[in-house]
């Protein structure tokens, strides 16, 4: 499988500078189950927080990963590789395309790549899982140091670039950003080269969203810290350049989600607030998709687990959502090196910071090795420390998802519910994995007897819960043969058909039960499922750390680690 491209110098440069658903075959985009309907509701809202929401009305708890292959690698990706994303409870993935690959000529395409791309979608679409399509770049292109965007969009005034650790704060490389944002040909082709992604990609049925700009960066001003230059960069640079882009979207697709990044590094690695505006978008179909890096484990170090990174970053992303009524999904994160004895400590804190405060994440990268940023092992599945990735969790959540609290470890999920404002139809699904947890699952709903019904698909690990009330519930999924979570109340419900999901059949091995459910006798997590995704929320907090001790840190990293960062390719 594809080594993922590392990510030192992202991190360095950012620390220092600073889906668902196996859709029944339908041929328009428009009749995507996972994608509202035209004039539905897009979002649903709950203390605060936003969760994006499919054809049902259901919130949406969006699990996925990352690949990312340039145009002579994308052919390698395989339906097993992503029938294996989808059989770990995986229903997005974050695919990244290039401009530079797509468009090597200004005005020539690459007619080879759109196609080796829409095959991956494609088999996507077999395998069950939605696709965003991330128009990547890191550190602009290689005349600059970077790679993604074209070197014939690369101006330089004459300022020549000199290769370092961290190309961001070279003047050359943010010579090239100023002029990508401020020249008015560039700003076309810019916007050319995504009319041309949505016009050759977009009617595939496995797209869901496009993430328009991957960590774009900027040029300092004379006497400007970086973070103070980020922060103006996303105000004054970044949000007309996302509104832009936009807008030259929604002119011809007004379906699918549209993703927006801030600018590289501020809000991932140092945690700090976005300086991003408001993008206006007549659909509401927006998500806020920052990232989540640590400095120390972006150098190759392990965890501190005494560190309040994870609790600062989740304090400050949260509020560019809240303030402008859109979901937040962590599009990025992961342990450079999943094997190190305290990884599995920060993805814990990360799951679970999730879990209290956004509608789902991303994690970098769907490749083998369980290092330099892929995170599975010899059987492709998660591993190390990224082990708990494959968990208990509820993928949509028929009302508004109160709170979501997960022991990976142990198998549990507890979700509370208020059903009384969406108006959702259809259960609410939790994914199960039979991997981890063979036994199959137990379930309980604090409701009367007769008021909730449940069934069980062992061929998709999918358990749906059916609630007849409109009261708030909490539902509780746990392990068959192990003791019920404290503070839980089993109830039998009188119902006695079964809840299938929409526009499917329960196939032989499932069960239909009231109240716990039972296993078949098949522990095969089998084949993808055919019903979407869905959120979370709550909170925590702290001051963000001072940049001089960021700063400090890694400029002595920097120079240690610019051999590494050589390795800039991201595929075998």
């Amino acid at each position: 499988m594809q080594n993922a491209h590392p990510r030192i110098r992202k991190g360095l440069v950012a620390g220092l500078a600073a889906l668902v658903v196996t859709m029944i075959a339908v041929p328009a985009v428009g009749a995507d189950p996972t994608l509202p309907g035209p004039g539905s509701p897009t979002t649903i809202e709950a203390n605060g927080r936003w969760f994006p929401t499919d054809a049902q009305g259901r919130a949406l708890d969006l699990h996925g990963y990352n690949i990312k292959l340039h145009a002579d690698q994308i052919a390698t990706i395989t339906l097993a590789q992503l029938q294996g994303l989808r059989r770990n409870g995986f229903t997005l993935l974050r695919l990244a395309i290039f401009w530079s690959d797509m468009e090597p000529t200004q005005g020539t395409w690459n007619n080879q790549y759109f196609t080796d791309l829409g095959h991956v979608l494609d088999l996507a679409q077999t395998a069950g899982v939605k696709v965003v399509l991330d128009m990547h770049q890191d550190s602009f292109s290689p005349a600059v140091g970077g790679y993604g965007m074209p070197d014939w969009a690369t101006r330089t005034d004459g300022l020549v670039y000199h290769d370092t650790a961290i190309p961001c704060l070279d003047a050359a490389n943010q010579r090239a950003w100023q002029h990508f944002y401020e020249d008015a040909d560039l700003r076309a082709a810019q916007t050319a080269a995504w009319t041309e992604v949505v016009s050759r990609l977009g009617s595939k049925p496995a797209v869901f969203g496009y993430d328009l700009l991957n960590e774009p960066c900027g040029q300092m001003n004379a006497g400007e810290g970086y973070t103070d230059a980020l922060t103006r960069v996303e105000a004054t640079q970044i949000t007309p350049m996302l509104q832009r882009v936009t807008d030259a979207i929604r002119a011809t697709d007004t379906t699918h989600w549209i993703f927006l990044e801030g600018a590289f590094g501020l809000t991932s690695s140092f945690a700090a607030p976005s300086g991003l505006g408001p993008v206006h978008d007549p659909t509401g179909r927006q998500i806020y998709a920052p990232h989540l890096y640590d400095l120390g484990m972006e150098s190759g170090a392990d965890w501190n687990p005494s560190s309040d990174f994870v609790t600062r970053y989740y304090s400050n992303i949260v509020t560019y959502g809240a303030t402008n009524h859109i979901p937040t999904i962590v599009l990025e994160w992961g342990p450079q090196k999943p094997a190190l004895p305290n990884a599995a400590d920060y993805v814990s804190q990360v799951m679970h910071g999730a879990d209290a405060h956004v509608a789902g994440w991303a994690a970098f990268a769907w490749c083998q090795g369980l290092g330099g940023w892929c995170q599975l092992d010899s059987n492709g599945n998660p591993g190390a420390g990224m082990t708990d990735n494959t968990q208990v969790y509820p993928m949509a959540i028929a009302g508004r998802p109160i709170s979501i609290q997960g022991n990976y470890a142990a198998g549990t999920s507890i979700v509370t519910v208020d059903p009384t404002d969406p108006g959702a139809t259809g259960p609410t699904e939790f994914y199960f994995p039979l991997r981890r947890f063979p036994s199959g699952p137990n379930v309980s709903v604090d409701l009367p007897a007769g008021e909730w019904s449940s069934s069980w698909n062992a061929d998709t690990q999918t358990l749906s819960v059916t609630v007849n009330s409109r009261a708030r519930h909490t539902i509780t999924v746990w392990p068959q043969g192990t003791t019920q979570p404290e503070g839980t109340t089993t109830t039998t419900s009188t119902t006695t058909s079964s809840t299938v999901p929409p526009s499917s059949t329960i196939p032989p091995g499932s069960s239909t039960t009231t109240g716990a459910v039972q296993p078949s006798a098949s522990t095969n997590p089998g084949s993808p499922t055919s019903t979407p995704p869905s959120g979370t929320l709550p909170a925590t907090g702290a001051p963000i750390a001072p940049l001089v001790v960021i700063g400090s840190s890694l400029i002595a990293l920097g120079l240690a680690l610019d051999v590494i960062r050589r390795r800039r390719r991201i595929g075998p």
